[in-house]
């Protein structure tokens, strides 16, 4: 029996009502220690959210890429045209040069005349903006290099915690102490519980596998010092290090030091 006027929670509210479910501490301290959480009826690692969370800059990161390698591509480019118009002008040059020996008349000769007096005037103008146009292609390309190293750099990472986070789960369904909570902690809960990776690691491993696929398939800059051709290389998807590229050697060398760092 209710008193007249009397409504129900569920009636005031319309929103849907959840019922918060506590673990007996000995099973939620267990979970805890392993870094497994309870998510309504869904088991998730921390590693799984943390890897999630740091997944969603990507885009940006990836972003900032293209733009600066759209920038690259732009300053090389107007480098080749500089040097393009200035080949073109010599032509022109030599050309008239020719012309010029032939001429026998006063006007005739002038206007050759003037005409490679304008071409040199022109083509000193291109070589000095070549000389700063080289130096922005130059300044272009390090920032590509430094956008495209920390950006691969980060894909390194993710790369290393997703699969620590598989191996994590698969650990978890090898240990018994962690098999008897998930099964106490369903029986709490009324539901069953199922020890196997999260919908949010396999999200994140889908669009983590998107970028490094895109990387993976994209040319390959190299940059050119000292008549020496250099790219950054992931090695073992464990350090970047920029190496030389030779097509001529029989075998690969690592510094020393830098192979004790990777554990060879």
């Amino acid at each position: 029996l209710l008193p007249a006027g009397y409504s129900p929670a569920y009636a005031q509210e319309p929103k849907r009502l959840t019922k918060q479910i506590s673990l007996p501490e000995a099973i939620a301290s267990l979970m805890t220690d392993h870094g497994l959480r309870l998510v309504g009826s869904h088991l998730t690692l921390d590693l799984d959210n943390e890897l999630a969370r740091q997944i969603k800059d990507l885009p940006q990161a990836k972003k900032q890429l293209v733009s600066a390698e759209r920038d690259r591509l732009a300053a090389e480019g107007e480098v080749e045209q500089i040097k393009q118009r200035i080949a073109d002008l010599r032509m022109r040059h030599t050309m008239l040069s020719a012309q010029l020996a032939n001429v026998s008349d006063v006007v005739s000769n002038n206007r050759i005349v003037g005409e490679l007096n304008a071409i040199v005037g022109t083509i000193d103008a291109l070589t000095e903006k070549q000389k700063r146009a080289t130096d922005l292609a130059k300044a272009s390309r390090g920032k590509c290099n430094e956008v495209r190293e920390a950006f691969l750099q980060t894909l390194v990472q993710l790369s290393q915690k997703r699969d620590n986070a598989f191996r994590k789960w698969e650990s978890l369904t090898a240990d018994n102490a962690v098999v008897s909570a998930v099964d106490m902690a369903a029986i709490e809960i009324g539901q069953e519980l199922v020890l196997k990776p999260s919908s949010t690691l396999l999200l994140a491993d889908k669009q983590l596998s998107k970028y490094e696929e895109s990387i993976s398939t994209e040319s390959i800059l190299l940059e050119k010092q000292g008549g020496k051709f250099w790219c950054d290389v992931a090695i073992n998807d464990m350090q970047l290090e920029k190496m030389i590229i030779d097509t001529n050697a029989s075998i690969l060398s690592l510094q020393k030091d830098l192979a004790d760092r990777l554990g060879i």
